[in-house]
């Protein structure tokens, strides 16, 4: 994964010749930053994504760290096991983070987008929070992996 740092004009001109080149590209929205309000980010986010339109590419919209908000996911207090609400969960957050966030509803438009993908880790209640869930090797279970996946694949082909 390549990122972009302050002042690193060989990794800049790196970037921008995979963005100008890529059949598809994949901005992705760090819902942290979104909670606290990172307008620049969001900003270079649809400048990449307007660039990588032009050129052809296939954009998506992926949400990251998405558990930040099972909080305010109103199923769950009926369901606190998570059992069977992933796709419901997915749903619900993308709906959130297109009208709770103008900004993203923006980014949406700008680059010719209806979909959100949201990824996050399964959780459980512990102590009246969610945190991560981990699996019988202590390793966390990631959601929303395989159906993003399954969409870039059917996109390329």
């Amino acid at each position: 994964m390549l990122t972009l740092t302050p002042g690193g004009e060989a990794n800049y001109r790196l970037f921008e010749h995979q963005v100008r080149t890529a059949d598809a590209v994949l901005l992705l929205i760090d819902v942290e930053k979104l909670q606290g309000s990172d307008v620049a980010f969001i900003r270079s986010l649809q400048t990449i994504g307007k660039r990588a339109q032009e050129n052809g590419a296939n954009v998506y919209l992926v949400a990251t760290k998405c558990d930040l908000l099972i909080d305010d996911f109103s199923p769950i207090a009926e369901n606190p096991l998570n059992q069977g609400l992933d796709r419901e969960f997915r749903h619900e957050t993308e709906q959130r983070l297109r009208k709770g966030y103008g900004l993203v509803d923006d980014l949406c438009t700008a680059v010719g987008v209806d979909t959100i993908h949201p990824v996050y880790y399964e959780t459980e209640r512990h102590n009246e929070r969610y945190i991560p869930k981990l699996d019988d090797t202590r390793s966390l279970q990631y959601q929303g992996m395989d159906e993003l996946g399954e969409t870039l694949l059917d996109g390329l082909e």
